[in-house]
């Protein structure tokens, strides 16, 4: 397995999350698995973090699941747009593996818990230990056809995503508290009995203020999601509030953008002081950081007419700023690195300079390993 504390360079790794499954269909970007893989790597990107749908290959490897998309068709570009139906996850995971290992691509494994209007498979996960052996399970799967795991991540941004992990109250748990972290070490703890030497996270987006009361014994990485108007630091979202109009999600980011332009030295720093106090976390806790989550804003669609100057300026500031700190084993270059943004994805050129600057970095030192 991959030690993320013994990389020649760093990694660019972007996220796939169900995309690489639900857009199959015309124009979602991914019907064609080994050609928007080729395009990736011609990209020059090293790994993907994909949704391995953990739930599904545990209790239905070869069912069908009808899948309603998670935002409106035209808030967002991931996942399906319409209703779909998955079939035989199993089959088509392993068909994806096999694509990304003859290309070279290593895999972050995660999920995002998609599941039927019941909800009726992620209901059954009622142990830390249930979900570490999904995973299991997943890793199996995984390995078994040909692939390169980079890391786990047992649940995106843990835990909104997992809806199975509540208060009484039905309130989501902070992270560093006892249900936090009994699924959170739980999950690990049992997963390393089948796989000891896998690097372990539970990727996170909110809670920055709290992350030092956490007890990392268990983590091998630190998967923080960060973006110049991310909730993990709110200061952009609490000026957008304030002068927000309505209109549609194009017309949105729109306002975003003058927004940010007004005082955009001001709104560069909140990026960058977001990136170096996670540098500085990982100074003191020797965890590596992988970040596929970034570093402009969360949300866009390639709209007829879209700016993508500013984003992709904001983006480089991110790359540049964490490249510099020789603390991330694999970062993305932006939020929107999938075939399915193709104004975005056409820009090669782009793409190849973000890259070489992430390859150019210092990957983390192993004599920084806590014990």
């Amino acid at each position: 397995m991959m030690d993320l504390l013994d990389l020649k360079r760093p990694l660019a790794i972007t996220m796939w999350d169900f995309s690489w499954l639900e857009r199959r269909f015309e124009g979602g970007g991914y019907e064609n698995w080994d050609k928007a893989v080729t395009e990736l790597t011609e990209r020059g990107y090293d790994a993907i973090r994909l949704d391995v749908y953990p739930h599904m290959l545990y209790r239905n490897p070869h069912g069908e699941f009808r899948l309603n998309p998670v935002w409106p068709p035209d808030y967002a570009s991931w996942g399906a747009r319409e209703t779909v139906y998955i079939k035989d996850v199993e089959k088509q995971l392993t068909e994806f593996v096999k694509i990304c290992a003859a290309h070279g691509v290593k895999l972050g494994l995660s999920t995002w818990f998609r599941d039927d209007e019941t909800r009726s498979v992620v209901k059954t996960i009622d142990t830390p230990e249930t979900l570490a052996k999904m995973f299991i399970r997943a890793t199996d799967v995984v390995l078994a056809a040909g692939g390169e795991i980079l890391y786990v991540d047992f649940c995106n941004e843990f835990a909104h995503w997992a809806d199975f992990v509540r208060n009484e109250d039905g309130s989501v748990p902070f992270r560093d508290g006892k249900l936090g972290q009994y699924w959170i070490h739980g999950a690990m703890r049992e997963y390393k009995k089948a796989y000891p030497e896998i690097p372990l996270t539970f990727s996170v987006s909110t809670e920055f203020d709290r992350i030092e009361r956490e007890d990392l014994s268990d983590y091998g990485l630190y998967e923080p999601h960060i973006w110049m108007n991310g909730d993990g630091d709110g200061r952009f979202t609490a000026a957008f509030a304030k002068v927000k109009k309505p209109g549609t999600p194009g017309e949105t980011i729109e306002q975003q953008k003058e927004l940010y332009l007004k005082s955009k030295a001001y709104w560069d720093s909140v990026l960058t002081e977001q990136i170096r106090y996670f540098a500085a976390f990982s100074e003191r806790t020797g965890l590596p950081l992988i970040t596929t989550e970034c570093w402009g804003i969360i949300d866009c669609m390639d709209r007829p007419g879209t700016d993508w100057s500013w984003i992709k300026q904001l983006c480089e500031i991110g790359v540049r700023t964490a490249s510099a700190t020789g603390k991330w084993a694999a970062m993305a270059s932006n939020n929107f690195c999938g075939p399915q943004f193709p104004t975005l994805w056409s820009d090669i050129e782009w793409h190849r300079k973000i890259t070489d600057i992430i390859h150019s970095g210092s990957a983390p030192d192993k004599k920084r390993r806590i014990s």
